[in-house]
């Protein structure tokens, strides 16, 4: 999978980067979905605790996307603080990536 997003450091193989004045085509739904393995959208409030497929392997999964998309390694911190959806759109914010919510 090849995912567009704005992001300013050195492209991973599996990522398009776009420049920093273009607009972000990424929603949460289309970073997320494939890994938790369900087609519903996801909610800001969707958690660990609430998606049943968000396991450990998921876990790794989605650190995985988000260091994929944002170009470095995810801290210590950053990794454990990923218990939510709006913990992942925090986290890729930092790093200069903003995810949307689909409407």
């Amino acid at each position: 999978m090849g995912f567009k997003v704005a992001a300013k450091n050195q492209p991973c193989s599996n990522v398009d980067y776009l420049t920093s004045t273009q607009a972000i085509i990424m929603t949460v739904d289309e970073l997320l979905q494939p890994i938790l393995n369900t087609t519903r959208p996801l909610q800001l409030s969707d958690s660990k605790e609430t998606i049943p497929t968000w396991d450990s392997l998921a876990q790794i999964n989605i650190v995985g996307a988000i260091e994929d998309i944002v170009g470095t390694e995810l801290s210590t911190a950053e990794v454990l603080s990923l218990k939510s959806v709006a913990n992942v759109i925090e986290v890729c914010r930092a790093h200069g990536v903003e995810l949307s919510i689909a409407p």
